[in-house]
């Protein structure tokens, strides 16, 4: 049972699993992040289902620091936010500009994410005709 440690000790171990997922999520297998986005997650799921056991305790401390754990992990989850998949542009002046901006699919994983840390590149197709983009 959670009681039996301290909220500094809970914050010490959920520290070090966080450490050692971000290892994992870091490490290149051929070249790619290929952990990355499965590690983080499991990381996130863990995070939460301890956050959920805190905040439904029986030990006022505890309930506390499971709302205070909370905040951290959308925190976390925000930096860990991948980016948009495309942008669509309107009104910005001239019409070559206007229209949809897509994720440059070569910096796309076989699993669908982005290596950390990379270039994030859109690309846009610019119609010949831009008078008439059909």
């Amino acid at each position: 049972t959670l009681k039996k440690f301290s909220t500094d000790a809970i914050y010490k171990i959920r520290q070090s699993l966080g450490t050692t997922y971000q290892r994992i999520a870091d490490s290149k297998t051929n070249n790619n992040h290929s952990a990355y986005p499965m590690a983080i997650h499991e990381h996130h799921e863990f995070w939460r289902e301890l956050a959920l056991k805190l905040i439904t305790s029986q030990s006022l401390p505890l309930r506390l620091f499971g709302w205070e754990q909370v905040g951290k992990l959308i925190e976390d989850c925000e930096v860990h936010q991948p980016p948009p998949r495309s942008y669509i542009v309107s009104g910005a002046g001239t019409a070559w500009v206007n229209g949809r901006y897509e994720f440059d699919p070569r910096r796309v994983l076989e699993n669908g994410y982005v290596n950390p840390g990379g270039d994030v590149q859109y690309v846009h197709h610019v119609p010949v005709d831009v008078d008439n983009p059909e």
